[in-house]
């Protein structure tokens, strides 16, 4: 995944650098995107070099099942595929899964909050939607006055949790605009040890039955 993205440089070179720690494992960089050298890397015959997990955006994806080289073989030592940073479409998602018998986990995340919603690791996960939010992160999908919308609707996310940012860098403007403040008046859940205050993602997503989102 491109590391200047939150899913790149803070999701997944901040858990190696502490992964590498405690567990030793290692983190592939390439200079660019090339299919053939990401699917050679997955063959890798020397163990400390064989990835297991391949964290990227859609359009990589895109590029892996275009290339005719790239088939359920070059996946077999892969655990598991993870999508981000954009919409995956449900074409995408099938293909693959028909051609590796990987099913993609895509989930949902910003510079400002991390990551907030995701498929689930061990259960099912559906082409088009992003999951469900972490544990700890509350999310609601409003109209534009402030009400919950009915399930099958468009809404806007708003967000509550650990993981929101403080603010942009000298842009309190931004900021300001950016978060709501009174957020007990929009999350029924009250979380005291949390600032009265929800992220605007100024984004639309589907609200789906069960809180799955897409």
């Amino acid at each position: 995944v491109p590391i200047m993205l939150a899913q790149g440089i803070l999701s997944q070179l901040q858990k190696q650098k502490t992964q590498a720690t405690f567990l030793k494992h290692r983190c592939i960089l390439m200079p660019k995107f090339d299919a053939e050298k990401i699917w050679s890397c997955f063959l890798d015959s020397n163990d400390q070099n064989q990835p297991t997990i391949f964290m990227g955006v859609p359009t990589y994806y895109v590029r892996l099942l275009s290339d005719a080289a790239f088939n359920r073989e070059v996946c077999k030592n892969i655990r598991l595929f993870v999508s981000g940073s954009a919409p995956l479409l449900t074409e995408t998602f099938d293909d693959f899964k028909q051609l590796t018998g990987h099913t993609i986990l895509e989930r949902y995340g910003m510079s400002e909050t991390l990551m907030n919603i995701s498929n689930p690791y061990t259960g099912e996960r559906r082409a088009g939607s992003v999951g469900f939010p972490f544990p700890g992160v509350s999310v609601r999908i409003l109209d534009p006055d402030g009400a919950d919308v009915p399930e099958g609707a468009v809404g806007e996310i708003y967000m509550k949790g650990p993981n929101l940012f403080a603010g942009y860098w000298r842009r309190p403007e931004a900021t300001a605009e950016a978060h709501r403040v009174k957020a007990e008046a929009i999350f029924v859940l009250p979380q005291p040890d949390l600032p009265a205050c929800c992220f605007d993602s100024a984004q639309l997503v589907l609200r789906y039955p069960l809180w799955q989102f897409f």
